[in-house]
């Protein structure tokens, strides 16, 4: 069995997908979460990510993280959306 993990990190939620590869090449949903965690309040004009919703980030990706655990997944691809591409933040996130 293989699974595939899909992590959409968004300006509002965080949204995981847990699919597993079938033997015919389809996929099937086997577990889903969605955390709000409003990673983009208060960011102002000038695009800085605040610390209080990069927290809540951080809380809800570990949740996640623990929830992965009852599924064999052997390899882990961190994508960046693009908008994340232009946001700054004050510390390193």
């Amino acid at each position: 069995m293989i699974n595939f993990v899909v992590i959409d990190l968004g300006s509002n939620s965080v949204r995981m997908r847990i699919n597993e590869l079938m033997e015919n090449g389809s996929f099937l949903l086997t577990h889903q979460v969605k955390e709000y965690v409003r990673l983009s309040e208060n960011m102002g004009p000038d695009k800085v990510l605040q610390k209080e919703p990069m927290e809540r980030t951080i809380k809800a990706l570990q949740e996640l993280k623990k929830s992965m655990i009852n599924y064999p997944i052997r390899r882990y691809m961190p994508l960046r959306p693009q908008p994340f591409a232009k946001r700054r933040t004050k510390s390193t996130f």
